[in-house]
């Protein structure tokens, strides 16, 4: 069910667990060099140092792909590498302060919690980067679930440009036969899904999804199990890979609750999501006409205000095109360019979606490399302007001072 979320996070934690590694041994080695007896039987830290009763466990956790790395790294090998991974071994980083057992964890290189080892969440604050792959990946995954796909697909149309592209892909998908849709609407944006997920990372109401989402994996996993006398205990266990799908699943409607109940009413995206569907239903009801009525007929189908009744659709159909190139360009004005702005993130990477245009990248790396060019060109031009005019006000000073030698 939440297939690309864990994925991403299974990549993740195999990069975080190999860049850390990578990071003590470099630090190992220079204290090696420093020719202090107290380190010079410092080894680089090897698979079976990690986990020694399987350290092909650990080779595996670090080189094979994201779906493979969350059936391994269970929460015993994960407290393995807690125990393990640091940079100095002997060092104790144990304090009853545990503000400053925090920071001594921390300058040692080790892993100061589950959260931060399977999640990349070390304390309850989250960057800008956390939220949007969470968001991105989570919707992903939803859009097949039919319990909240309605829900997802509310939140990505409140962006103009998606909403216009998913009812095109929604009307080719329903007249696939004998109805040809130009595919030009896929060029039109570099990424229209990332693009709405960016979006709406600009608000309070993903903020406050993130921090529930934070909250359950803070929160761990309660669930109830029967003893040895059939009694039902309640458990808790660390929000791990192995138990993810399905604690996950029991909170989901609680961290999407801020925008389970979404209003639409204003929505600018909805009322081009609509109008895009309605007029694909005018334009078949052209291409029959068309095809069912001769030349001459032409003039003889008449509307009530005496007009040709094809005439009038096709006036609708500019009028519809004209009106969503407007609420565009409200949206652009309330909202700011929010292709140009995911494009030039570091959140930008292609192939991120299924929506993600190859055609409009190029054409925006162009406009990036020709803008930077005329920069320069500016820059270079005011450069010289500003020599130009200082050689000028030295040669001015120098005639005063020749004016003033003369009248001395």
């Amino acid at each position: 069910m939440f297939k690309n979320l864990l994925s991403y996070y299974g990549n993740n934690v195999q990069v975080r667990i190999n860049e850390r590694i990578e990071k003590i041994n470099n630090q190992r080695k220079s204290l090696r060099s420093s020719h202090d007896k107290q380190y010079k039987d410092l080894k680089s830290i090897k698979n079976t140092h990690l986990y020694i009763n399987k350290p092909k466990i650990i080779k595996d956790i670090r080189e094979k792909k994201a779906d493979e790395v969350t059936k391994l790294l269970s929460v015993t090998i994960g407290q393995s590498l807690i125990d393990n991974l640091k940079l100095k071994p002997d060092l104790s980083t144990y304090s009853s302060d545990k503000y400053h057992e925090l920071k001594m964890k921390k300058d040692n290189l080790e892993f100061t919690s589950f959260q931060e080892l399977f999640w990349g969440l070390p304390d309850r604050a989250f960057s800008e980067k956390d939220k949007f792959y969470f968001l991105l990946n989570l919707f992903f995954d939803l859009l097949n679930n039919k319990d909240y796909v309605k829900t997802i697909h509310n939140i990505l149309i409140e962006y103009v440009p998606y909403a216009h592209y998913a009812a095109l892909e929604k009307a080719s998908r329903d007249y696939s036969g004998g109805y040809p849709i130009s595919e030009d609407y896929k060029n039109e944006n570099v990424d229209v899904f990332s693009e709405s997920v960016f979006l709406f990372c600009s608000t309070e109401t993903s903020n406050e999804i993130m921090e529930r989402f934070i909250d359950y994996l803070y929160g761990g996993y309660k669930y109830e199990s029967k003893d040895k006398q059939g009694r039902f205990l309640v458990k808790t266990e660390v929000i791990c890979f192995q138990n993810f799908e399905k604690s996950f699943s029991e909170k989901l409607k609680d961290i999407l609750a801020p925008v389970l109940e979404l209003e639409d009413y204003d929505s600018l995206g909805k009322r081009v999501y609509d109008i895009v569907a309605e007029d694909f239903e005018i334009n078949i009801n052209l291409i029959n006409l068309d095809m069912e009525r001769s030349v001459e007929s032409y003039g003889h189908w008449l509307t009530r205000g005496e007009k040709n009744d094809i005439d009038v659709l096709n006036d609708l159909i500019d009028a519809s095109e004209s009106y969503i190139e407007r609420l565009m360009k409200v949206q652009m004005d309330r909202c700011g360019d929010i292709e140009k702005e995911y494009f030039e993130s570091p959140f930008f990477s292609s192939n991120s979606s299924p929506c993600f245009s190859e055609d409009r990248m190029i054409e925006l790396v162009k406009e990036k490399q020709e803008d930077e060019y005329f920069d320069y060109q500016e820059s270079m031009e005011k450069l010289e302007y500003d020599k130009n005019l200082g050689e000028h006000l030295a040669y001015l000073d120098f005639l005063d001072e020749i004016e003033k030698v003369h009248k001395g």
